[in-house]
């Protein structure tokens, strides 16, 4: 994000806070083949004072549980998931 930062909102003189950020990932692969994901940045917007003052109002009522703990990393679809606990 800091080629992002410098190259693009500093050159617009924008901050993060600013713009609307889309980004993307797109595949690599390393000398032992290993394939791994590399994140792309791009401004896709500029936001208005509108659009802040509802973000920083929805920021204000976070109502969610931040932890992350190990279920969170689960990635078996819920197909397996379900045949696991049939079978047990």
């Amino acid at each position: 994000m800091g080629k992002y930062k410098s190259a693009v909102l500093g050159v617009q003189r924008y901050s993060p806070g600013d713009v609307i950020t889309e980004f993307s990932l797109s595949v690599a692969v390393n000398g032992a083949g290993i394939k791994y994901s590399v994140v792309s940045f791009k401004a896709a917007g500029i936001l208005n004072m509108k659009d802040k003052e509802t973000i920083k109002e929805l920021a204000s009522i976070e109502t969610y549980d931040k932890a992350v703990v190990a279920e969170d990393y689960n990635t078996a679809p819920a197909e397996a998931e379900s045949r696991t606990e049939a079978a047990v």
